[in-house]
């Protein structure tokens, strides 16, 4: 299920959905992470015991506008890209704009969240960009891989946790004092992910190694399933909003998805 919005632009928010029995998985193809958004979000469980999952992306623990998402996705299958903007806001896309591409933190990190009926949850308890970590919850297998992060100098790690009806696992862009983080100084500022949600009963759904390189000052992603291969660029350095949103290119078998 796929449905469409034309900005005056001409820019393409396309938004799809996959329907399983199991779950419903739906992105869209560019967005932000502004509280009020939702550019991934997976619902799964039963009536009774209903259980969903979505991406944020946390500034001191609020969502973080500037935070750039872009996507490619077939059926349960996503490659995600995150890039930051210097121009755009912080709680809010217009009320509280980032000035001088700078912002003060102690905390920043990308962050796939649960929710809901979390009895039947399987977390890993460690997991790093090499491998991808492996989520049960409701009957779902959900596999979360880095295929790359980076951001400067800061030097990025992953962790997982739980707090009674909510569990994550993360990637920490940056933990510790408060300092600022002037997104202008910054060369490369992205990060790849690839993420498979299956029937956790279902083994056909196998794990295929997703590939990413860096471009022309561009994160390729690039993921072959079966017979489909799915593929997402982004720009690496921080820019004005409007122009990173502009800028991706989503493939599926070639065919790019903005054009339709």
């Amino acid at each position: 299920m796929i449905f469409r919005r034309k900005r005056r632009d001409r820019r393409k928010e396309i938004g799809t959905t996959f329907l399983h029995p199991a779950f419903a998985l739906g992105t869209m193809n560019r967005g932000d992470f502004w509280n009020q958004r939702r550019p991934l979000i997976l619902h799964c469980g039963s009536p009774d015991k209903p259980a969903y999952a979505r991406l944020r992306c946390l500034h001191d623990d609020y969502d973080y506008t500037s935070a750039m998402f872009f996507s490619t996705q077939w059926e349960g299958r996503v490659l995600i890209g995150v890039n930051f903007a210097t121009d755009y806001g912080d709680k809010h896309p217009n009320l509280d704009k980032v000035q001088g591409a700078t912002i003060q933190a102690e905390d920043l990190r990308l962050r796939l969240e649960l929710e809901g009926d979390l009895s039947s949850l399987e977390l890993p308890q460690h997991w790093d960009q090499n491998e991808p970590a492996r989520v049960r919850v409701a009957d779902l297998l959900i596999r979360m891989k880095v295929n790359f992060a980076g951001f400067g100098n800061f030097e990025i790690h992953c962790e997982s946790g739980r707090a009674k009806d909510t569990a994550w696992i993360d990637v920490v862009i940056y933990h510790g004092r408060r300092r600022p983080i002037d997104f202008g100084e910054l060369d490369v500022a992205a990060i790849g992910i690839a993420l498979n949600i299956s029937d956790g009963r279902d083994e056909k759904h196998h794990w295929s190694e997703p590939q990413a390189n860096i471009e022309d000052d561009r994160l390729v992603q690039s993921w072959e399933i079966h017979d489909k291969k799915l593929l997402l660029s982004i720009p690496v350095e921080p820019d004005e909003m409007g122009r990173l949103q502009k800028q991706p290119i989503s493939l599926i078998d070639g065919r790019n998805i903005s054009s339709d």
